[in-house]
């Protein structure tokens, strides 16, 4: 009985131990807690890093190459609030399986308290087991959605005229925002007089595709990084000598 209760005893013990060991601490010291958060496209060379710590948080875009970073501030409360959420989702728990295949992109979660370093990607490389899942999808939108809020005050209005001679012969024209969402599509809407929408200060990403109303294969395309503020605050799409589709900043008066 007593080697029972001994060996009982021992493998509560070595199961306590084994559970606080991969618990997150309650109260570590934030100036020694980071959290980063990775995505990349599955085929092309975009990439969004968002590192949050109570010293210094921004969030990263990088478009072929070339990278525009926007930071902000982050408080003690509001990263123990996002801790808890770590705390609460069992993130040291969460685990992903590596499979084999040639595709790329994904996102990826990494947890620094103090010394330890705590990490799971998520993607076609590695993918979560299905009862973790939603914990981590809670996490990453819960990053998201904060690195949202906390950057739209720097946001700022941007017009984009388009001269009509980009659109001869019933060209299509397709637009795409410096975080690669489509602005317009003309197979889709009428053209507008001009196009407003937000960016940060510093250097944006723009694309513009002109295809042909038949066959649909692209005649012109530009692809630009182009260096916007409130005071330069306004593009225009031309195609040049009908040989050359560009944007142009247009500075403000």
């Amino acid at each position: 009985m007593f080697y029972k209760s001994l060996f009982i005893g021992l493998l509560s013990f070595w199961t306590f131990s084994k559970s606080i060991a991969k618990t997150l601490p309650d109260f570590p010291n934030f100036e020694r807690v980071s959290i980063s958060f990775a995505s990349s496209h599955a085929y092309l060379e975009i990439y969004d890093d968002i590192y949050l710590s109570v010293d210094s948080s921004y969030i990263s875009y990088s478009r072929f190459g070339r990278a525009q970073k926007v930071y902000f501030d982050l408080s003690s409360s509001e990263m123990l609030d996002i801790y808890q959420l770590f705390q609460e989702q069992s993130f040291d728990k969460i685990r992903s399986k590596t499979t084999k295949t040639d595709k790329r992109g994904g996102t990826s979660i990494l947890l620094k308290v103090e010394d330890k370093i705590y990490q799971v990607a998520n993607g076609a490389q590695q993918k979560i087991a299905p009862k973790h899942l939603r914990k981590y999808e809670r996490l990453e939108n819960k990053i998201l959605s904060l690195v949202t809020n906390k950057t739209k005050d720097q946001l700022f209005e941007v017009t984009l005229t388009v001269d009509l001679s980009v659109l001869d012969d019933n060209a299509t024209l397709e637009l795409y925002d410096g975080r690669n969402k489509l602005i317009f599509n003309s197979e889709e809407d009428e053209l507008p007089s001009k196009f407003t929408f937000l960016v940060f200060k510093g250097l944006n990403y723009f694309e513009a595709y002109l295809k042909d109303p038949h066959s649909k294969k692209i005649s012109f395309e530009t692809q630009q990084h182009l260096y916007l503020d409130p005071k330069k605050n306004k593009l225009k799409l031309q195609l040049i000598n009908k040989a050359e589709l560009r944007f142009e900043v247009i500075q403000k008066e």
